[in-house]
């Protein structure tokens, strides 16, 4: 889904379509996706092919399908990238990875760029977003908030993958930072 993902592309005026769950179909409209396709109902490939569309961008926030990342050629526009921020490092992640970052399509990779990203804040960008938060074209989002003695707590519920938002971890008592 990607709270900040939706928010941002919809600030630099992209159409954007999301993938979620059932309960998270009106949340994502809240942000302003475009269209949204929801994962419990069918194959996310098969809805993005029979959307019409051809994207010029993919950003995977979670990495969980790696059939997304080897069909993109199919609902993609040549030159297309496909942008990884997260993913699970487990071995199925670590074998993925290096299909799609060493063999050529012709032997099993993916046929189009995969990219990974990597923040690195920048002022003018952090002053941007702070301007969107003001004209009300993005929003922070708070999923759950914990002491700091919770913070094992605060891991757990970020493991869960049904966080909507930010889980916060206050690192002072009110009033006291």
């Amino acid at each position: 889904m990607g709270v900040f993902s939706i928010q941002i592309a919809k600030a630099i005026g992209c159409h954007v379509t999301t993938t979620c769950s059932t309960p998270n179909v009106e949340f994502c409209e809240s942000l302003g996706a475009d269209q949204i396709i929801d994962y419990k109902k069918g194959s996310v490939v098969d809805a993005l092919k029979a959307s019409g569309y051809k994207f010029d961008h993919i950003v995977d926030n979670v990495s969980y399908d790696s059939d997304i990342y080897f069909a993109c050629d199919q609902f993609t526009n040549p030159g297309a990238e496909y942008m990884m921020i997260g993913g699970r490092p487990d071995f199925s992640f670590m074998g993925m990875m290096l299909k799609v970052r060493l063999l050529p399509s012709w032997l099993g990779g993916g046929s189009r760029k995969c990219v990974g990203f990597f923040a690195m804040p920048k002022v003018d960008e952090l002053e941007c977003m702070a301007n969107w938060m003001k004209e009300g074209k993005m929003k922070a989002v708070l999923d759950s908030r914990f002491a700091f003695e919770d913070t094992p707590k605060a891991f757990e519920r970020s493991k869960t993958g049904r966080v909507r938002g930010k889980v916060v971890v206050d690192v002072a008592p009110e009033g006291k930072a």
